[in-house]
């Protein structure tokens, strides 16, 4: 990992309190959640079966948003996800998802976009 991306880590470790101690850190963030990038700069999709269980998880429709900062950056910035598996599903159907949403609502209306997300991947509304 590289020295400014471990920097990035340490600083948003140091600013926030984590209920799971940090355990992904402990286990070099090989083990993660199952989140996935869908264009809002924040947050994630979580997609863990019981997301009411973590502190991080914020109900959102049918689904949940991840607002952990290390976990919004580690998927962002380090493209880090569950398994390889994940991460290269996750990347092919960001890409398509994020092209559609960009083009349907500009760079402004990004709250809407987990709704036309859940449209354009036949989840519920």
């Amino acid at each position: 990992m590289e020295e400014e991306a471990r920097k990035k880590i340490e600083e948003l470790m140091a600013g926030m309190q984590c209920p799971k101690n940090f355990k992904c850190e402990e286990l070099g963030f090989e083990r993660l959640c199952k989140a996935r990038d869908f264009g809002l700069e924040s947050y994630l999709d979580c997609i863990e079966e019981n997301p009411r269980d973590c502190p991080f998880a914020l109900p959102f429709g049918y689904g949940h948003l991840c607002k952990c900062p290390l976990r919004v950056y580690l998927a962002k910035k380090l493209k880090k996800y569950s398994s390889d598996k994940d991460a290269e599903q996750v990347t092919a159907l960001d890409s398509e998802i994020a092209a559609a949403l960009r083009h349907l609502l500009g760079a402004s209306a990004t709250v809407s976009m987990k709704r036309i997300y859940h449209y354009y991947t036949d989840a519920p509304d």
